[in-house]
């Protein structure tokens, strides 16, 4: 089966839940599509004061999927998913430990904008992988993608 051989080309694709995996295979590219789209938005609905840019960006990632902007979007989101990994670091190595939410957050920000770059990946399939792989990292919420697998993708 194709999806089986895509396993071992994208690590996302093993990291994810196997149900919902196996949800993903069943679905068809359009319901990935739709899939990736919720998860990135149960992303930011759960991010604590989602503010103003991360919905700005995901609704520009939404209407680049599949355009011509995508490349200029997906490079507008590396730019804030390196300045987040940049932001972690120092978190993580400045002089006076961050408090745990505070880290917490700018991790869970990284992962949501790292997701909307996932759902610029031209295969469905693996762009839906990635989303739910980076959607469970910043909610650890993996029932809430589960269920969007299933009500989604079948």
């Amino acid at each position: 089966m194709l999806f089986r051989s895509l396993v071992t080309t994208d690590s996302f694709l093993r990291l994810i839940d196997p149900a919902v995996r196996e949800a993903l295979e069943r679905g068809t590219p359009i319901q990935r599509r739709a899939f990736a789209i919720s998860c990135a938005e149960l992303v930011v609905d759960r991010l604590d004061d989602a503010d103003a840019l991360l919905r700005s960006l995901q609704q520009q990632t939404v209407a680049a999927m599949g355009t011509a902007r995508a490349p200029a979007i997906d490079e507008l989101l590396r730019g804030h998913e390196e300045r987040a990994h940049e932001a972690i670091l120092r978190l993580r190595t400045g002089s006076a430990a961050a408090p745990s939410p505070t880290l917490e957050r700018a991790s869970s920000f990284r992962h949501a904008v790292t997701a909307l770059r996932a759902m610029l990946v031209p295969d469905s399939y693996v762009a839906a992988a990635r989303v739910a792989f980076q959607a469970v990292c910043a909610t650890r919420d993996v029932d809430a993608v589960l269920r969007l697998s299933q009500e989604l993708c079948g």
